[in-house]
């Protein structure tokens, strides 16, 4: 009997013990989680209200150009964080004004969503293939862009400010992607004359030597960048429901 008493308590001993083990894992992992979320959070609020400081500050940097008469450069870089660095180095000891304001991303790009439908032109907005935003019907595959929503009024901005500065310099980032935005500026901004640059360091010499040597789109980048996101489409975005 005492032998069966003591096989009882040492089962539950070992049910206790791995029962324990299993709740502390619960709990780190509910930890875990917990701080995985605040850090999206933090992170999330974070990007909004730099995408809001960096657009409020714009605003206020366009009416003060506009109600200035000094000739000015606009340099259209990707990222808010860099502008004022840029802008920095590029007035420091000069006698030209040069305003940097940042594309923040893509400007442009396929519809993300049915709804977003409405922003394609009217002759294409019925068309099977809308949510797509490719031309299935015809055989080039031809993209139908859009300027994004959250985008829109960013890109009047830029508008203005293009039709106000004596010469337009695209600094996007010198990947297929920056090549591919500073092809959509130009086609949005419509502009004929400008020059691109890029910047592989941000520092003052760097950024000055850079200004100096201006060249032309790489088509070839902006065709891939293209073809790459028609591929990915055309595939990616019918596959997706299927696999998840």
């Amino acid at each position: 009997m005492k032998g069966s008493a003591n096989t009882s308590y040492r089962t539950l001993n070992r049910h206790c013990a791995r029962w324990k083990k299993e709740v502390s894992t619960l709990f780190i992992l509910a930890f875990l989680l917990t701080m995985n979320f605040q850090r999206y959070v933090v992170v999330g609020f974070s990007n909004v209200f730099s995408r809001h400081l960096v657009l409020s500050r714009t605003r206020r940097m366009y009416a003060k150009i506009a109600s200035e008469n000094d000739p000015f450069s606009l340099v259209i870089v990707e990222s808010p964080a860099k502008a004022g660095t840029i802008a920095k180095y590029l007035n420091a000891n000069s006698e030209h004004r040069y305003v940097v304001h940042a594309s923040m991303g893509h400007v442009r790009d396929l519809p993300q969503s049915a709804r977003q439908t409405n922003l394609l032109p009217a002759k294409f907005r019925d068309s099977k293939w809308a949510t797509l935003g490719i031309d299935l019907d015809s055989s080039t595959f031809d993209p139908m862009y859009i300027t994004l929503p959250d985008k829109i009024k960013h890109v009047r901005e830029l508008q203005d400010l293009s039709k106000s500065a004596e010469e337009v310099i695209l600094a996007t980032d010198e990947d297929r992607e920056g090549e591919a935005i500073s092809w959509h500026l130009s086609q949005l901004l419509k502009l004929k004359n400008f020059k691109r640059v890029t910047f592989t360091e941000i520092t003052a010499e760097h950024v000055r030597k850079q200004m100096l040597k201006p060249r032309s789109l790489d088509m070839n980048l902006v065709n891939a960048q293209e073809c790459r996101r028609i591929l990915d489409r055309l595939a990616g975005y019918q596959m997706s429901p299927a696999l998840w």
